[in-house]
């Protein structure tokens, strides 16, 4: 059988009953505990090579709700090794990107003296005892960390990498970068975790259920426009036309004028987009680099710090 994988998720989407879809997912089901039996048969294959390109199925198993005992022990300790040598800067055989682990497990990874009180208090919601132990922390690494903590998700950047831990559900997203964002919530949080580092700027929710972004940049802080909206980098673009190629693919919305006293005043509207099958329909997705790339443009906007 040589079925196309996107005629079979045309199918599920448009043509299945529930019935039939049913039936064909649990067959997909144990297609993949046979593979993952496999895998984990040969520990040499399970450790250099496993059978899932960077072991996505636990990231599949873990997301659809699977307990600790329900996942593949040795694979899921491969990875949760992997995640802490990536933390301690050590050789790796890949980088972890969207990478799904534990809370507990991530924890004892990033404070190993205080993870079982951090994982209680977290699951109880006592979060002062929560922020006690992260400024502790914060003032030990100074600008290397810096964290954003609401009811349902503890934002933590370490060494320029970005931890989404997902309280509720009890599991984080190490090293986000290009996982979809699919929640307006979440989507405002990690704008408004961004937001931190920038003065004169408003993050708001608009009525109609879009994040609205407002930033003044001040004359004396800004960089050499002229240069900025002017000078080719590649393709006779300039990096002005660049970043508003780039900001256009998830902005709906992009205002940039200057006032009276040449400060600089800008407004994006960011609206996550609800198409189903997007990959194969060309809708592109808002995820973490997009957001990032948001406040690469404003960055452009600065005089660097000398």
């Amino acid at each position: 059988m040589n079925t196309d994988p996107r005629a079979i998720i045309d199918f599920l989407l448009k043509h299945g009953f529930k019935k039939q879809n049913t039936e064909l997912l649990k067959n997909v089901a144990k297609d993949i505990d046979a593979l993952c039996i496999r895998c984990q048969r040969d520990r040499i294959q399970c450790t250099l090579t496993p059978l899932c390109s960077r072991r996505f199925l636990l990231k599949l198993r873990i997301i659809s709700g699977a307990k600790l005992d329900d996942v593949p022990k040795f694979c899921y300790r491969q990875l949760v090794n992997l995640i802490a040598r990536d933390k301690e800067k050590k050789r790796l055989l890949y980088k972890p990107v969207d990478s799904y682990i534990y809370l507990l497990d991530f924890l004892a990874i990033f404070f190993p003296k205080n993870y079982r009180s951090l994982f209680k208090n977290l699951s109880f919601r006592k979060y002062e005892e929560v922020i006690n132990v992260l400024e502790s922390f914060k003032r030990k690494m100074k600008d290397d960390f810096r964290y954003f903590l609401t009811d349902n998700y503890l934002i933590i950047q370490f060494f320029k990498k970005i931890y989404l831990s997902y309280l509720k559900k009890q599991y984080v997203c190490c090293n986000l970068r290009r996982d979809e964002i699919s929640i307006i919530n979440l989507l405002e949080n990690l704008i408004l975790f961004l937001a931190t580092n920038y003065s004169h700027i408003i993050v708001e929710r608009t009525p109609e259920n879009s994040i609205l972004i407002s930033l003044r940049v001040f004359k004396k802080k800004q960089t050499d426009l002229h240069k900025y909206f002017n000078e080719d980098i590649d393709e006779n673009r300039s990096l002005f036309l660049k970043d508003i190629d780039t900001i256009s693919d998830i902005s709906d919305e992009i205002k940039i004028y200057f006032d009276e006293s040449n400060n600089i005043d800008i407004k994006l509207n960011i609206k996550l987009k609800t198409n189903i099958n997007h990959e194969f329909s060309g809708k592109r997705q808002i995820n973490y680099e997009n957001v990032q790339n948001i406040f690469e443009f404003f960055n452009h906007l600065y005089k660097k710090k000398n």
